[in-house]
């Protein structure tokens, strides 16, 4: 999908989670619901399109700082990839476990480094280290992570952010797997690399691989457009949800 429908994929994720979230008494207990979707939602916005970092530094859709920065550490094994590649015949390519290594580190657009099972993974697994320090606990009043010491507002509003970024990212994913290019499946395209003659799905995709589902086709500008007018419902029902309104209510 292009980034224009990715903001509005983010936008719904936020809010959805948002609601999710609340209704399921999973939001934070020492923070107002109101400030914590005003962190929630420009983080899930960015989070829709933080993954299309991975293309090539003038067509990437961030052109802030963070976002610039974010594109050159995905491709800093480029530049060694393709000395390698124009160094090397097929027959080397083949046997040299340094190659298949770096053509796994390289960066392209849908790289599984930030289109893939295991992107997901990692930040589902920040969060649950988070979590793990307590946050809903109002008398935390500091914790270590990985070695750094961090005051409980401050990781408070940390979690928050991964949060959004986490619901933002998983946007983007499920909205790349409705178009005929899919996402990366990172184990699979980890084995099917050293060991080709596995058979081994590499490509996870709700939709069949045909034209009609390529990005930027008719149908994705279908899809962007029932989105646009989804995301005012779903924030029309999250102000609701803000004054204590939910689906349980009589």
């Amino acid at each position: 999908m292009e980034g224009k429908t990715h903001y509005v994929g983010g936008s719904i994720g936020a809010v959805v989670g948002f609601i999710v979230l609340k209704e399921n008494g999973m939001l934070l207990d020492n923070v107002s619901p109101l400030v914590q979707f005003g962190i929630l939602y420009p983080f899930g916005i960015y989070g829709g399109m933080l993954p299309d970092a991975d293309h090539h530094p003038e067509s990437s859709p961030l052109k802030d700082p963070v976002g610039k920065v974010f594109n050159r550490v995905l491709h800093v094994f480029n530049p060694l990839y393709k000395r390698m590649d124009e160094l090397l015949g097929e027959g080397r390519k083949s046997k040299s476990v340094l190659f298949k290594l770096l053509s796994i580190l390289k960066c392209t657009h849908r790289s599984w480094q930030t289109h893939s099972e295991l992107t997901l993974a990692f930040l589902v697994y920040i969060l649950f280290k988070l979590s793990g320090l307590g946050l809903a606990n109002a008398n935390v009043q500091s914790a270590t992570l990985w070695g750094i010491h961090i005051n409980e507002p401050s990781l408070t509003i940390v979690t928050l952010m991964v949060m959004g970024l986490t619901i933002g990212i998983l946007s983007h994913l499920i909205l790349d797997m409705f178009t005929s290019e899919g996402i990366n499946f990172a184990i699979g395209v980890f084995i099917k690399t050293f060991f080709p003659k596995v058979p081994m799905i590499t490509t996870l995709r709700f939709v069949p691989n045909w034209h009609t589902f390529t990005t930027g086709s008719p149908y994705e500008l279908t899809v962007r457009s029932v989105l646009n007018v989804v995301q005012f419902f779903i924030l029309g029902y999250c102000v609701l949800v803000l004054f204590g309104y939910t689906l349980t209510m009589a």
